[in-house]
């Protein structure tokens, strides 16, 4: 049996967000979507998924704020988290990473195919 895959998208451009989901969905992969920060760790604890592609910047709680409580909660520490970001600044990396992000991508040098690629070899 073919384990089935939960992807959390938080993300707060509309566009993006279902351009996204619809690719993984494709892969037949399991999606659920949020579009702002201040509900991202309730939907992470309430849905349980495999991976979170977050973005930076989201309304009410930015992205590293959200991956500093998910690193921190017994729950979901271990969920991999890749961010996402149209600011691909390197102090944005360097705070990604250090609070605990599995990869930092920047949304325009990735295209969602590919992205998806990344996100099967971080759960495989």
């Amino acid at each position: 049996m073919i384990k089935k895959f939960k992807v959390l998208i938080v993300e707060d451009d509309s566009a993006l967000r279902e351009m996204y989901e619809e690719r993984f969905k494709k892969e037949k992969m399991d999606v659920v979507t949020c579009e702002s920060g201040e509900n991202a760790i309730d939907m992470a604890l309430r849905e349980m998924p495999n991976i979170i592609l977050l973005d930076l910047f989201l309304p009410k709680k930015g992205g590293l704020a959200i991956l500093e409580v998910l690193k921190s909660q017994p729950a979901t520490r271990n969920i991999p988290v890749v961010v996402l970001t149209a600011y691909p600044r390197e102090e944005y990396r360097e705070k990604s990473m250090r609070n605990g992000a599995k990869l930092f991508l920047s949304k325009s040098d990735i295209v969602p195919l590919d992205l998806v690629e990344k996100v099967k070899e971080i759960l495989s």
